[in-house]
Protein backbone atom coordinates (compact mmCIF):
# COMPACT_ATOMS: atom_id res chain seq x y z
CA UNK A 1 0.00 0.00 0.00
CA UNK A 2 2.26 2.90 -0.65
CA UNK A 3 2.66 1.93 2.96
CA UNK A 4 1.51 -0.78 5.29
CA UNK A 5 -2.11 -1.82 5.50
CA UNK A 6 -2.68 -0.78 9.05
CA UNK A 7 -3.14 2.56 7.35
CA UNK A 8 0.40 3.90 7.36
CA UNK A 9 3.27 4.04 4.99
CA UNK A 10 5.93 3.22 7.56
CA UNK A 11 0.38 7.65 8.58
CA UNK A 12 -0.80 9.44 11.27
CA UNK A 13 -3.90 9.20 13.36
CA UNK A 14 -4.34 12.44 15.19
CA UNK A 15 -5.83 13.11 18.59
CA UNK A 16 -8.63 15.49 19.44
CA UNK A 17 -8.24 15.39 23.22
CA UNK A 18 -5.73 17.45 25.23
CA UNK A 19 -2.13 16.76 24.19
CA UNK A 20 0.38 14.69 26.14
CA UNK A 21 4.08 14.32 25.59
CA UNK A 22 4.51 13.38 21.90
CA UNK A 23 4.46 9.69 21.32
CA UNK A 24 3.59 8.69 24.86
CA UNK A 25 0.52 6.57 25.61
CA UNK A 26 -1.94 8.82 27.41
CA UNK A 27 -3.14 6.27 29.95
CA UNK A 28 -0.92 3.85 31.93
CA UNK A 29 -1.99 0.29 32.51
CA UNK A 30 -4.25 -2.04 30.50
CA UNK A 31 -6.57 -0.62 27.85
CA UNK A 32 -9.78 -2.30 26.69
CA UNK A 33 -9.29 -3.29 23.04
CA UNK A 34 -12.89 -4.45 22.65
CA UNK A 35 -14.44 -7.83 22.01
CA UNK A 36 -12.12 -9.76 19.73
CA UNK A 37 -14.68 -11.32 17.40
CA UNK A 38 -16.36 -7.98 16.75
CA UNK A 39 -13.00 -6.26 16.29
CA UNK A 40 -11.84 -8.92 13.84
CA UNK A 41 -14.92 -8.42 11.66
CA UNK A 42 -14.49 -4.64 11.80
CA UNK A 43 -10.81 -4.61 10.87
CA UNK A 44 -11.32 -7.06 8.01
CA UNK A 45 -14.05 -4.86 6.59
CA UNK A 46 -11.86 -1.79 7.04
CA UNK A 47 -8.97 -3.45 5.22
CA UNK A 48 -11.17 -4.73 2.43
CA UNK A 49 -13.38 -1.69 1.87
CA UNK A 50 -11.30 1.23 3.20
CA UNK A 51 -13.71 1.82 6.04
CA UNK A 52 -12.86 3.84 9.13
CA UNK A 53 -11.83 1.99 12.27
CA UNK A 54 -12.98 2.99 15.74
CA UNK A 55 -9.87 3.15 17.90
CA UNK A 56 -9.89 4.55 21.43
CA UNK A 57 -6.82 6.68 20.79
CA UNK A 58 -7.61 9.15 23.57
CA UNK A 59 -4.72 11.60 23.60
CA UNK A 60 -2.14 9.06 22.41
CA UNK A 61 -0.18 10.30 19.40
CA UNK A 62 2.28 7.43 19.16
CA UNK A 63 1.56 6.66 15.50
CA UNK A 64 1.81 10.37 14.65
CA UNK A 65 5.33 10.52 16.06
CA UNK A 66 6.83 7.27 14.78
CA UNK A 67 8.45 8.21 11.48
CA UNK A 68 5.59 7.03 9.27
CA UNK A 69 4.97 8.16 5.72
CA UNK A 70 1.29 8.92 5.06
CA UNK A 71 -0.28 8.01 1.73
CA UNK A 72 -2.85 10.38 0.24
CA UNK A 73 -4.99 8.88 -2.49
CA UNK A 74 -6.82 10.82 -5.19
CA UNK A 75 -10.02 10.32 -3.18
CA UNK A 76 -8.54 12.15 -0.17
CA UNK A 77 -9.78 15.44 -1.60
CA UNK A 78 -10.18 17.34 1.68
CA UNK A 79 -6.84 16.23 3.08
CA UNK A 80 -5.02 17.09 -0.13
CA UNK A 81 -6.53 20.55 0.01
CA UNK A 82 -5.24 21.10 3.55
CA UNK A 83 -1.77 19.54 3.36
CA UNK A 84 0.79 21.96 1.88
CA UNK A 85 1.88 20.79 -1.56
CA UNK A 86 5.50 21.27 -0.48
CA UNK A 87 5.05 18.27 1.83
CA UNK A 88 3.75 15.94 -0.87
CA UNK A 89 5.56 13.86 -3.46
CA UNK A 90 4.36 11.12 -5.83
CA UNK A 91 4.14 7.78 -4.02
CA UNK A 92 6.62 5.31 -5.55
CA UNK A 93 4.97 2.25 -7.05
CA UNK A 94 1.45 3.47 -6.26
CA UNK A 95 -1.38 4.16 -8.72
CA UNK A 96 -1.16 7.45 -10.65
CA UNK A 97 -2.22 10.46 -8.59
CA UNK A 98 -1.24 8.91 -5.27
CA UNK A 99 0.91 11.15 -3.09
CA UNK A 100 2.87 10.58 0.08
CA UNK A 101 3.69 12.89 2.97
CA UNK A 102 6.85 12.39 4.98
CA UNK A 103 7.77 13.32 8.54
CA UNK A 104 9.95 15.94 10.18
CA UNK A 105 13.39 15.59 11.74
CA UNK A 106 11.82 14.26 14.95
CA UNK A 107 9.81 11.61 13.12
CA UNK A 108 6.58 13.57 13.62
CA UNK A 109 3.80 13.99 11.09
CA UNK A 110 4.01 17.63 9.94
CA UNK A 111 0.25 18.00 10.44
CA UNK A 112 0.62 17.21 14.15
CA UNK A 113 0.59 20.58 15.89
CA UNK A 114 0.57 21.25 19.62
CA UNK A 115 0.08 17.55 20.23
CA UNK A 116 -3.01 17.28 18.04
CA UNK A 117 -3.81 16.41 14.45
CA UNK A 118 -4.54 19.73 12.79
CA UNK A 119 -6.59 18.09 10.00
CA UNK A 120 -8.27 15.34 12.04
CA UNK A 121 -11.77 15.84 10.60
CA UNK A 122 -10.33 15.66 7.08
CA UNK A 123 -7.48 13.22 7.67
CA UNK A 124 -6.56 10.79 4.84
CA UNK A 125 -8.19 7.38 4.59
CA UNK A 126 -4.91 5.71 5.55
CA UNK A 127 -5.14 7.43 8.93
CA UNK A 128 -8.81 6.50 9.27
CA UNK A 129 -8.05 2.84 8.65
CA UNK A 130 -5.00 2.63 10.91
CA UNK A 131 -5.45 0.49 14.02
CA UNK A 132 -2.46 -0.43 16.17
CA UNK A 133 -4.54 -3.17 17.84
CA UNK A 134 -3.65 -5.31 14.83
CA UNK A 135 -0.25 -5.87 16.43
CA UNK A 136 -1.83 -6.96 19.71
CA UNK A 137 -4.13 -9.30 17.80
CA UNK A 138 -1.16 -10.87 16.02
CA UNK A 139 0.92 -11.10 19.18
CA UNK A 140 3.80 -9.11 17.71
CA UNK A 141 5.25 -5.64 18.14
CA UNK A 142 5.71 -2.91 15.53
CA UNK A 143 9.49 -3.10 15.64
CA UNK A 144 12.23 -1.66 17.81
CA UNK A 145 12.21 1.57 15.78
CA UNK A 146 8.67 2.37 16.97
CA UNK A 147 8.86 2.18 20.78
CA UNK A 148 5.90 4.48 21.44
CA UNK A 149 3.57 2.34 19.37
CA UNK A 150 5.06 -0.77 20.97
CA UNK A 151 4.22 0.59 24.43
CA UNK A 152 0.63 1.22 23.37
CA UNK A 153 0.31 -2.22 21.82
CA UNK A 154 1.37 -3.85 25.09
CA UNK A 155 -1.51 -2.07 26.85
CA UNK A 156 -4.30 -3.42 24.65
CA UNK A 157 -6.34 -6.27 26.11
CA UNK A 158 -9.11 -8.00 24.16
CA UNK A 159 -12.26 -9.46 25.68
CA UNK A 160 -13.97 -12.60 24.36
CA UNK A 161 -17.71 -13.11 24.00
CA UNK A 162 -17.35 -16.76 23.06
CA UNK A 163 -14.99 -19.68 22.78
CA UNK A 164 -15.03 -19.13 19.02
CA UNK A 165 -13.60 -15.63 19.48
CA UNK A 166 -10.74 -17.11 21.50
CA UNK A 167 -10.09 -19.68 18.78
CA UNK A 168 -10.05 -16.92 16.18
CA UNK A 169 -7.50 -14.96 18.19
CA UNK A 170 -5.28 -18.01 18.57
CA UNK A 171 -5.54 -18.58 14.81
CA UNK A 172 -4.47 -14.98 14.09
CA UNK A 173 -1.47 -15.38 16.38
CA UNK A 174 -0.50 -18.72 14.81
CA UNK A 175 -0.80 -17.12 11.38
CA UNK A 176 1.53 -14.30 12.38
CA UNK A 177 3.99 -16.74 13.92
CA UNK A 178 4.06 -18.85 10.79
CA UNK A 179 4.33 -15.94 8.36
CA UNK A 180 7.11 -14.37 10.39
CA UNK A 181 9.16 -17.49 11.08
CA UNK A 182 8.62 -19.56 7.93
CA UNK A 183 9.31 -17.14 5.09
CA UNK A 184 11.28 -19.83 3.28
CA UNK A 185 8.13 -21.97 3.05
CA UNK A 186 6.45 -19.36 0.86
CA UNK A 187 6.91 -18.87 -2.87
CA UNK A 188 9.79 -16.44 -3.50
CA UNK A 189 8.85 -12.85 -2.71
CA UNK A 190 5.38 -13.66 -1.41
CA UNK A 191 5.97 -13.69 2.36
CA UNK A 192 5.31 -10.39 4.17
CA UNK A 193 8.33 -9.20 6.11
CA UNK A 194 7.65 -5.92 7.92
CA UNK A 195 5.78 -6.27 11.24
CA UNK A 196 2.75 -4.33 9.96
CA UNK A 197 2.57 -6.48 6.84
CA UNK A 198 2.82 -9.66 8.91
CA UNK A 199 0.07 -8.56 11.32
CA UNK A 200 -2.30 -7.53 8.55
CA UNK A 201 -1.65 -10.72 6.59
CA UNK A 202 -2.42 -12.75 9.72
CA UNK A 203 -5.78 -11.01 10.07
CA UNK A 204 -6.58 -11.62 6.41
CA UNK A 205 -5.53 -15.27 6.32
CA UNK A 206 -6.34 -16.48 9.83
CA UNK A 207 -8.99 -18.98 8.65
CA UNK A 208 -6.20 -21.18 7.32
CA UNK A 209 -5.09 -21.67 10.94
CA UNK A 210 -8.44 -22.36 12.61
CA UNK A 211 -8.00 -25.69 14.33
CA UNK A 212 -4.71 -26.18 12.49
CA UNK A 213 -1.32 -26.54 14.11
CA UNK A 214 1.81 -25.51 12.24
CA UNK A 215 3.27 -28.68 10.65
CA UNK A 216 6.66 -29.96 11.69
CA UNK A 217 7.70 -31.18 8.25
CA UNK A 218 8.89 -29.00 5.38
CA UNK A 219 6.29 -30.22 2.89
CA UNK A 220 3.47 -29.59 5.33
CA UNK A 221 4.68 -26.03 5.96
CA UNK A 222 5.00 -25.45 2.22
CA UNK A 223 1.38 -26.53 1.66
CA UNK A 224 0.24 -24.33 4.53
CA UNK A 225 2.12 -21.37 3.04
CA UNK A 226 0.33 -21.97 -0.26
CA UNK A 227 -3.02 -21.86 1.55
CA UNK A 228 -2.01 -18.58 3.19
CA UNK A 229 -1.13 -17.07 -0.18
CA UNK A 230 -4.46 -18.27 -1.58
CA UNK A 231 -6.32 -16.70 1.33
CA UNK A 232 -4.52 -13.40 0.87
CA UNK A 233 -5.30 -13.33 -2.84
CA UNK A 234 -8.94 -14.21 -2.19
CA UNK A 235 -9.17 -11.45 0.40
CA UNK A 236 -7.81 -8.92 -2.05
CA UNK A 237 -10.42 -10.01 -4.58
CA UNK A 238 -13.09 -9.57 -1.97
CA UNK A 239 -14.10 -13.18 -2.36
CA UNK A 240 -12.79 -14.89 0.79
CA UNK A 241 -15.75 -16.98 1.94
CA UNK A 242 -16.34 -15.49 5.37
CA UNK A 243 -15.40 -11.98 4.34
CA UNK A 244 -18.01 -11.97 1.60
CA UNK A 245 -20.74 -14.13 3.10
CA UNK A 246 -20.46 -13.20 6.76
CA UNK A 247 -19.20 -9.66 6.66
CA UNK A 248 -20.33 -8.20 3.35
Amino acid sequence: MGGDETGRTDGARGAVTPPVQPGEPATPGPLAAGEFGAWLREIRLALRDDRDTDVACGSCTACCTSSYFVTLRPTDVAARRLVPTSLLVPAPGAPPGTLVMGYDARGHCPMLRDGRCSIYADRPQTCRTYDCRVYAAAGIGPGADKPAIGARVKQWEFAYASAEARREHEAVKRAAQFIRNDATSFPPGSAPSRPAEVAVAAVKAYEAFLGVEIPDDREGRRRLAERVVERLRAFERGRAGEVQAGEG
